[in-house]
């Protein structure tokens, strides 16, 4: 409760209505129960109705939305700060480190961001292809393109290193590079192995 609820014991009326939003409606929508729970707490402390508590949050959603766009512009720039932000946590996740104050974790987020933008720019549509000559090494899956596929997965971009690798190690011979390379030792590149 807030102050001004402790003296008189009631709730607080309802804010003044304001013509420019129109007039109120009733909407129907079902809630889980520990969301309820959480909502009927919020109204209580605010002094809300568990009605106008909802529609304050609901606006409060709309006002996050339109000053996070001022902030980038346009929805898809947005979306692109916002995967940085995934990878940015994703490498930090992986290291266990700060990429604020770890050489190597910072340097695996340069090397993330740098294959997260080339997937995101040029593996997006079959115009823009990777060229089949490109060679792909195991080593590349290493923190930093991991953490780049990781994040463009959970985000539904296509890949087509990842699917260029997976192709690859459904083969005998990407089978037997992966045993070499979780031994350890080096694996050669994708264009130096042989095709069925």
């Amino acid at each position: 409760m807030n102050s001004g609820q402790e003296k008189s014991g009631k709730r607080v009326g309802r804010p003044a209505k304001n013509p420019a939003l129109g007039k109120r409606i009733n909407a129907m929508f079902r809630l889980n129960e520990a969301t309820r729970d959480r909502l009927m707490a919020a109204a209580e402390q605010s002094g809300r109705s568990m009605s106008e508590e909802i529609e304050r949050r609901i606006d409060r959603s709309f006002e996050d939305v339109d000053l996070m766009l001022s902030y980038f512009g346009k929805p898809q720039t947005l979306k692109l700060a916002h995967a940085i932000a995934m990878l940015a946590r994703t490498v930090e996740a992986k290291s266990g480190k700060d990429w604020t104050s770890d050489a190597d974790t910072k340097a695996d987020l340069s090397g993330a961001i740098s294959r997260f933008f080339h997937l995101y720019f040029y593996e997006q549509d079959e115009e823009n292809s990777v060229s089949s000559a490109q060679a792909y090494r195991l080593e590349d899956m290493g923190r930093a393109h991991a953490a780049a596929e990781s994040v463009a997965e959970a985000l539904g971009l296509k890949s087509k290193a990842r699917e260029k690798m997976a192709a690859f190690l459904e083969t005998p011979e990407g089978k037997e590079a992966f045993k070499r390379f979780m031994a350890g030792k080096d694996a050669a590149p994708l264009s130096d192995q042989k095709k069925d």
